[in-house]
């Protein structure tokens, strides 16, 4: 007996449709994990900001209990510093992620001990999670180049930021973060940054 052959037009449609379907679990993922307010639990360390890997493992599990987690197998390199690797799984959408181990300047460790190559895979797991949207705004601008120190932001730029955070419907992740450079010593060029985003929302009723 003859086998028939689906059409290609119909086999194009599938594929079509399986695109889509993956495409919109992915923005789901995104719409969902970049969400969340993550900024009460951030932690300090010198200038950086450091997610609880707790806080943010156990958050991903409430809304996606079947996602999965695996260390990729470390990179020693000729120096003697380490490169640690993860992969995350979340739904349809597997994503990786790299981090170098590091010591609290964020200077590469050469030969690291099994207490400091676990620490960092659990940041690098938090990043990991960033990707998939995350906590992902308290890692904006870590990757550029360090530059000269700026100037202070001055009291009009303080008081311009004030009354934004005042007359614009800023989304509540945004309104905490800005807040909170507020209370430290901004410099004039992250001030207008700051400024730039705050602008960008739309205005309140009556404001």
């Amino acid at each position: 007996m003859p086998r028939f052959s689906v059409p290609e037009k119909v086999q194009a449609f599938r594929v079509h449709t399986k695109l889509e379907k993956l495409r919109g679990k992915q923005m789901s993922v995104w719409e969902t994990l970049s969400k969340i307010d993550v900024s009460e639990h951030i932690e300090k360390k010198g200038n950086l900001s450091y997610l609880s890997w707790a806080w943010a493992w156990g958050t991903l599990m409430e809304h996606y209990p079947d996602a999965d987690w695996t260390v990729i197998p470390d990179v020693k390199h000729e120096d003697g510093t380490v490169m640690v690797n993860s992969l995350v799984r979340i739904e349809c959408t597997a994503r990786t992620m790299f981090l170098p181990v590091m010591d609290n300047r964020n200077n590469a460790i050469q030969n690291p001990d099994t207490r400091q190559i676990s620490d960092a895979r659990m940041r690098c797991l938090v990043k990991n999670l960033a990707i998939f949207g995350l906590g992902h705004y308290i890692y904006a601008g870590e990757d550029l180049p360090p530059s000269e120190p700026e100037n202070p932001a001055t009291e009009d730029q303080v008081e311009e930021i004030k009354r934004l955070l005042d007359t614009r419907q800023v989304p509540e992740p945004m309104h905490k973060k800005a807040s909170m450079l507020l209370g430290s010593n901004i410099s004039e060029g992250k001030a207008v940054s700051i400024i730039n985003a705050l602008s960008e929302c739309p205005k309140r009723e009556g404001a």
